[in-house]
């Protein structure tokens, strides 16, 4: 075997074994959970098309995210 051919066998052989614990989904959990940002949909929110007060129903059902981050800025209008 030449030593190029090893090198890159080798170098591929270990990519390959960063990238495959990845693929292995066992479906646990992960040890933490994400938050989305209302300012994620500011475009939609200024456009009227998304109204803010709807936010944690569009998190929760198109994304399954439970943690949300509000923005006062949407609020100033509710007060």
């Amino acid at each position: 075997m030449k030593r190029r051919k090893f090198l890159q066998d080798s170098a591929l052989w270990g990519a390959g074994m960063m990238i495959a614990p990845s693929m292995l989904n066992t479906g646990e959990d992960m040890f933490f959970k994400i938050s989305l940002a209302e300012w994620s949909f500011h475009k939609a929110l200024f456009a009227k098309e998304m109204d803010h007060l709807d936010f944690a129903k569009v998190a929760r059902q198109q994304y399954d995210i439970g943690g949300l981050e509000y923005v006062n800025q949407f609020f100033k209008d509710k007060a």
